[in-house]
């Protein structure tokens, strides 16, 4: 950055104005862009070695942890936090899954990769009106996107997959569970469908198609440990409104 000093008017008016103009990006800058892409480019090389499979067994955990923590850097550098603190914050998360190897953890890793991933893959990119432009910024989304889903999958998130005997089972099976965001029951019998609307002490019932399922103008939200109130735009405002009682005795 550099100053400059504009003349002002004639004496007596206003004093001169000083205007700063930007310099060329410093070299620092470049440096830490060029960095950020060697550590991703050793992530997604660790992740693609370790899917062929070559090399060690760790190579897809530590893959991973080297692309989550480069997006959270860019991540929080995009919208103007702290891009050491979170970069370093989520390398000691990261190493701490890894040294803890409980299947818990790694797909709570899993997941957190998932998020940074798709949020650094909007963030990233910028707003175009031309074609080629457009393109552009398409591109690198789908590349961030697609490292960070490498990533996800170098967790080694785990989905437990609990068999039950009878339709009643099934039922109680998921009724005793602490959650309940939103839960999804595949049958033809109509009864068994409805049985199940009742029983569950869902946010959702989803009759046959998956749980994660939802579109912006549907109350989405779960109960009991799944939290607390409803997303979705009319809903959203509902629970921010505070209502308020006046009561008038006009005698």
């Amino acid at each position: 950055m550099r100053e400059e000093i504009v003349p002002g008017p004639p004496v007596g008016a206003t004093p001169e104005l000083t205007v700063t103009v930007p310099e060329q990006e410093p070299i620092q800058s470049r440096l830490l862009v060029v960095l950020w892409l060697l550590v991703v480019g050793a992530g997604l090389a660790a992740l693609v070695a370790a899917m062929i499979p070559v090399g060690p067994a760790w190579l897809d955990g530590a893959g991973a942890v080297a692309v989550v923590t480069a997006y959270s850097w860019a991540l929080a550098a995009r919208t103007g936090g702290r891009p050491v603190v979170f970069g370093a914050l989520a390398l000691a998360l990261g190493g701490a899954v890894l040294a803890v190897d409980q299947d818990y953890l790694r797909t709570g890793a899993a997941v957190m990769t998932c998020v940074v991933s798709a949020v650094l893959g909007v963030m990233a990119t910028t707003p175009a009106v031309q074609f080629a432009r457009a393109a552009r910024e398409c591109v690198i989304a789908v590349l961030v996107a697609g490292v960070g889903a490498l990533a996800t999958i170098g967790f080694d998130p785990v989905v437990s997959v609990v068999r039950y005997d009878t339709f009643e089972d099934g039922l109680r099976r998921l009724g005793d569970t602490p959650y309940g965001l939103q839960a999804g029951i595949y049958t033809r019998d109509i009864d068994k469908a409805f049985a199940a609307i009742r029983s569950l002490d869902m946010g959702g019932v989803l009759i046959n198609d998956t749980p994660i399922f939802r579109v912006d103008h549907m109350p989405y939200g779960g109960n009991r440990r799944s939290g607390i109130g409803r997303e979705g735009v009319r809903y959203a405002v509902e629970e921010m409104t505070n209502l308020r009682m006046v009561v008038v005795n006009l005698t």
